[in-house]
């Protein structure tokens, strides 16, 4: 009979779906939204509306990517604390 799997081992799936997935992929829409903004920004001219809209995408972004690294610092506090390499 198989044993089984480890606690060790159970808890490196999501760490490892986490680093090498999620992360980049957040790192990639913040990038696109940040680009996004600045060119509403850019082309939003003198209307009031359209730079108000640009500027809360760029704050989004911005507090997307606080968030983001926020959540870094918890996993790899968290895989220090269980032992979990990846």
């Amino acid at each position: 009979m198989q044993e089984p799997p480890s606690m060790d081992k159970l808890l490196k799936i999501p760490v490892v779906l986490f680093n090498n997935i999620l992360l980049p992929l957040i790192g990639l829409v913040l990038i696109g939204m940040l680009i996004y903004g600045g060119i509403m920004r850019m082309i939003a001219g003198p209307s009031p509306q359209n730079v108000a809209r640009a500027n809360a995408i760029i704050t989004w972004a911005i507090i997307g990517s606080v968030v983001t690294l926020a959540s870094i610092v918890l996993v790899k506090t968290f895989s220090n604390i269980f032992g979990i390499s990846t």
